[in-house]
């Protein structure tokens, strides 16, 4: 018995400020994430990807919030969560919509030296599994997500060709309870 099949719809979530500029011809739809800021509909625990621009990227890595009681809510903390609850999903990424030369470059406007933001970015990657992957452009990005959503949803769905020895029950979701948000 294989379940109904979901029609292939890219999900983005609805508080993403700029979302990648996907063709008319990819289906989309708004919907509440977390984690992530991208997943196919009916694989939100599986997919997730969580999108981030240059200077958004240095802003979530640096930097803090006050919170009632006094104390220091880090960047860093609420990002590295955000990853954390990606952990039960099969396909998870960090997109940056800037290539890497222009963060080793300096292109953005804190003060923080570039080498530190690779050495946290790599640090993150080992904490948490999740990968960072730098574009040249937002569309750049929007087609390889584009790409990696129908080829995930194909395989979970038993229509890829590319690797027929891999079955869809080898790609069922990891034993989780959904992840929760993190509070502010």
């Amino acid at each position: 018995d294989r379940p109904k099949m979901t029609p292939f719809r890219i999900l983005i979530d609805k508080r993403e400020q700029t979302p990648l500029p996907f063709p008319p011809s990819v289906p989309t739809a708004a919907a509440t994430l977390y984690p992530g800021d991208y997943s196919i509909e009916g694989y939100e625990h599986e997919f997730a990807i969580e999108r981030k621009s240059l200077e958004d990227l240095v802003g979530s890595l640096i930097g803090h919030k006050e919170q009632a009681d006094g104390s220091r809510r880090y960047n860093r903390d609420r990002l590295i969560e955000e990853l954390t609850a990606m952990d039960g999903h099969r396909f998870r990424w960090v997109i940056v919509t800037s290539p890497r030369s222009k963060l080793e470059a300096h292109y953005y406007t804190s003060r923080i030296e570039p080498a530190n933001v690779i050495g946290m970015i790599a640090s993150i990657e080992a904490l948490t599994g999740v990968q960072f992957k730098f574009f040249d452009s937002p569309n750049e990005a929007a087609r390889w997500v584009a790409v990696e959503a129908l080829h995930f949803w194909r395989m979970r769905n038993g229509l890829s060709t590319l690797r027929p020895k891999l079955h869809a029950d080898r790609l069922a979701p990891r034993t989780q309870d959904a992840p929760k948000p993190p509070t502010a």
